[in-house]
């Protein structure tokens, strides 16, 4: 399923167990950050052909970071095991 995001919204968040879903970059692009003992860390970007989420939808475990649109329009591929 394609959905689409404008620049701020975040398309996963940190510790959700309930999102199950694989994404992958279709335009745009997004930052990742991930909070450690209430320090927000910036761990980069990711682009048009990027995928992210895998781990989730493989083993089931709780998102690791959040990731936000930073442009924009972000378009994404939301994919899961079926």
């Amino acid at each position: 399923m394609e959905k689409r995001f404008k620049k701020g919204e975040i398309i996963i968040r940190q510790g959700d167990i309930k999102d199950k879903y694989m994404y992958y970059i279709i335009k745009g692009k997004a930052a990742i950050s991930r909070t450690l003992k209430g320090s927000v860390i910036d761990c980069g970007s990711i682009h048009h052909g990027d995928i992210f989420g895998e781990m989730s939808l493989i083993i089931g475990t709780e998102r690791t970071a959040t990731v936000v649109a930073a442009e924009d329009e972000v378009v994404v591929l939301q994919l899961d095991k079926h």
